[in-house]
């Protein structure tokens, strides 16, 4: 597995641009200076659980769907494979 720093800002990014704002704005908004904002993404260091959590609120999302790619509430259709092969399993068996 690569780095996740890597496709969460790339995620960020795309947020960014998808609401027509900035990355400055994002760091005003979050109440960081700009330099630390630019240095996380720039260097692809994950921020911290308090700042990802700014980060997600701030862009609409979560840090769920930043870090993984999936939203919330999506089940994961292979593993609801699995419960249903064991829901199945399980009355075979009854």
């Amino acid at each position: 597995m690569g780095d996740p720093a890597v496709p969460f800002w790339e995620r960020v990014n795309q947020l960014i641009k998808t609401r027509k704002t900035t990355q400055e704005d994002l760091a005003k908004s979050l109440g960081i200076p700009f330099g630390t904002y630019r240095g996380w993404n720039a260097y692809r260091r994950l921020p911290d659980v308090l700042s990802g959590l700014l980060i997600a609120r701030a862009l609409g999302t979560t840090v769920e769907h930043l870090v993984t790619g999936e939203e919330p509430g999506k089940p994961d259709v292979a593993d609801a494979i699995r419960h249903l092969d064991t829901a199945r399993d399980l009355l075979q068996k009854l």
